[in-house]
């Protein structure tokens, strides 16, 4: 179901966006609706100021560990697992003309065990550099939440919509465009910048933002870019033509409830997240979204999975499958469950069915083939699939250390063994502190 019905009345509105980017936009708000909740009502849009960065205000000097301090209080992150690091290259070198073939390099993550490394271009002038770090810890917060979210050359697009939907619109729009130029008197630099979002799809974007969840206030004009505020504007006009057919009261207590749920599975309450997916189930079942009570099932058969009851987690991920059979997450888990239990033949069909659906989430699969030759006694390869396990690490796997940490002891690698079972009571896993 699209966020958008029927048009309700005939009128003349300016803005114009073609259909390929408003469904995409559209299905795009969906995932991240059905991925983490909506939105509460009555969000409010974050601004660049102290009363959302009070780290970043409170020192006359813009310091960057203040902006990702502020950046992970907003998205809810460890700031303690995020460094940085600045990077100089040809740019920094004074008096020297350069000129790149391609997009000069300005900002990425790297990932390992221990956290993220932001990487960061010494030439970014300051109002780049806050949109860049905003970007990169949105990439943070979807890596975090496990989400696939790697669509090749949508991946800037969608990372782009996600900030919007997590209520940085503003500050978005007020980086579309970057132009600007220093000079000493003698050496003079310039730089010129353009969102790879196009400003019709930022625009549909933020309008459904404000119009479908009943945002606190509306841009005002001297926030935004006088272009852009004026397209906004027509954009607000075209949304309202399309009334939301998606966010009914029911809809709404299912994605809260689920949402909720997600957060008490992070912090290991498995039996009040149970209760909160059984609530789904058993009162709005008949309407909830398809697409919905698949996760509802598959999140509960993860539960069962960390409680270690394999029979019943795998009758929840069937009938996940039942719903939807390309479920990746319900199929790994069903290859886990069962190798756990014994079953390593059946739990083998089940991986490789998985192959065909991983696209990038190879870790959870290389983990699951690991555990299925170890326990048909092949050492060798099982060692070599854990290690494929912890390079193709995309989102983290639970348990991949513990598992590991399982296969060192076995072979007697005793002080390999201890560090793995550390780094798994690092991620608070319960099994790893009961060991």
């Amino acid at each position: 179901m699209g966020l958008f019905g029927f048009r309700k009345k005939e009128k003349k509105v300016e803005f114009q966006i073609n259909e390929v980017d408003k469904f995409w936009i559209e299905e795009s708000f969906n995932w991240l609706v059905s991925a983490f909740g909506l939105p509460k009502k009555k969000a409010e849009l974050i601004t660049y100021t102290d009363n959302y960065f009070p780290y970043t205000f409170a020192e006359n000097e813009l310091k960057i560990e203040n902006i990702i301090k502020d950046l992970s209080n907003l998205l809810q992150l460890d700031s303690k697992k995020i460094s940085f690091e600045i990077q100089k290259d040809i740019r920094d070198a004074y008096g020297v003309p350069y000129e790149f073939e391609e997009m000069p390099f300005e900002i990425e993550t790297e990932k390992s065990n221990s956290g993220y490394k932001i990487v960061i271009a010494n030439s970014l002038p300051p109002n780049r550099l806050l949109h860049g770090l905003i970007q990169e810890l949105i990439v943070i917060k979807l890596t975090e939440n496990e989400l696939r979210f790697d669509t090749g050359e949508d991946t800037n697009l969608f990372v782009g919509l996600a900030g919007v939907y997590l209520g940085f619109g503003i500050i978005l729009s007020q980086n579309l465009f970057d132009i600007g130029m220093a000079s000493d008197g003698f050496w003079e630099t310039t730089w010129n910048y353009s969102s790879e979002m196009p400003q019709e799809m930022l625009a549909y974007s933020l309008a459904i933002y404000l119009k479908a969840f009943d945002c606190e206030r509306l841009p005002l004009k001297e926030e935004l870019p006088n272009d852009f505020f004026n397209l906004l504007k027509s954009a607000l006009e075209y949304v309202e033509l399309y009334p939301s057919d998606l966010l009914t009261k029911v809809e709404l207590e299912a994605n809260d409830l689920y949402f909720q749920s997600g957060n008490l599975i992070g912090n290991y309450e498995y039996e009040s997240a149970i209760l909160k997916l059984n609530e789904i189930i058993s009162t709005i079942n008949n309407v909830t979204p398809v697409s919905i009570i698949t996760y509802v099932f598959e999140r509960l058969g993860y539960i069962e999975i960390r409680k270690e009851k394999f029979e019943e987690s795998i009758q929840y991920l069937q009938k996940a499958l039942e719903i939807n059979n390309n479920n990746f997450l319900a199929r790994d888990n069903i290859a886990y469950a069962l190798i756990k239990m014994g079953k390593i033949k059946e739990g083998k069909k089940h991986i490789d069915k998985s192959i065909s659906l991983a696209v990038k989430d190879m870790a959870f699969i290389y983990r699951n083939l690991a555990l299925y030759f170890w326990a048909k006694g092949n050492m060798e390869e099982a060692e070599e699939n854990f290690i494929l396990s912890f390079e193709a690490i995309s989102v983290p796997v639970f348990l991949l250390e513990l598992d590991y940490s399982k296969f060192l002891l076995a072979k007697g690698e005793k002080e390999k063994s201890n560090e793995y079972l550390q780094l798994s009571i690092t991620k608070r896993e319960p099994e790893a502190l009961k060991k």
